[in-house]
């Protein structure tokens, strides 16, 4: 007979991991090994496909212009610059915001390589301990900066952006002393639907889920 108190509690298994197993079992596409690459069509085994979901939303990923220019790059630089940008920055960056802040007409500009970088490093630093008002549908990314937001004192509300109304009575409700945040999805990337521009004095950007419309106490 076996001891009880060597007995092993197994975990309730997550409910979640059936929706995954469902997924793998039903689509070709989930977790895909793509051989080949020829434009817009990859190669997965013997079958090529057409191919709608690439994150490169600007079609930039196979510019032959921008491709050419990144070797010369990392024969000077490497594959990956080996400190964060608080200790220091390959001139490449500063090179790019001064051209970006050119562009656009803005008093400055920060790059991060990543979506996840300027989520989870800008939503808490314009944030502060003022209020977050997060789209239900923003992107995953948003929603960790506004996790880190709060452990850090900020105080984050779930929103609805397509309805201005009730936004508007849960910003009225948070003290106009403090900073208020607004975060959304520009494009949203799973159904492509814009945001409602009706706010005014607000302005949505269009990249899909790597930027967050703000709006603070001081406009």
């Amino acid at each position: 007979m076996s001891d009880p108190s060597r007995t092993v509690a197994v975990p309730r298994r997550d409910a979640r991991w059936s929706d995954l197993e469902r997924l793998r079992r039903s689509s070709p596409m989930c977790d895909a090994v793509i051989d080949e690459v020829r434009g817009r069509r990859i190669r997965c085994g013997d079958h090529w496909l057409t191919d709608f979901a690439s994150c490169n939303y600007l079609g930039f990923d196979l510019d032959p212009e921008i491709m050419a220019s990144i070797e010369p790059q990392i024969q000077r630089w490497g594959t990956h610059p080996s400190w964060s940008r608080l200790l220091g920055s390959p001139r490449l960056y500063p090179q790019i915001e001064e051209r970006l802040t050119d562009l656009l007409g803005a008093p400055d500009t920060l790059v991060l390589p990543t979506i996840t970088l300027i989520h989870t490093s800008v939503i808490p630093a314009i944030a502060g301990t003022g209020s977050i008002f997060v789209d239900t549908a923003a992107h995953r990314t948003v929603y960790d900066g506004c996790m880190i937001a709060r452990g850090q004192g900020a105080t984050v509300h779930r929103c609805h952006a397509e309805d201005l109304d009730g936004l508007e009575q849960q910003l009225r409700a948070t003290s106009a002393a403090d900073t208020r945040l607004v975060c959304i999805d520009g494009v949203n990337s799973m159904s492509g639907n814009l945001p409602c521009r009706r706010w005014p004095g607000c302005a949505v950007p269009t990249k899909p889920c790597s930027m967050s419309t703000t709006r603070t106490a001081s406009g």
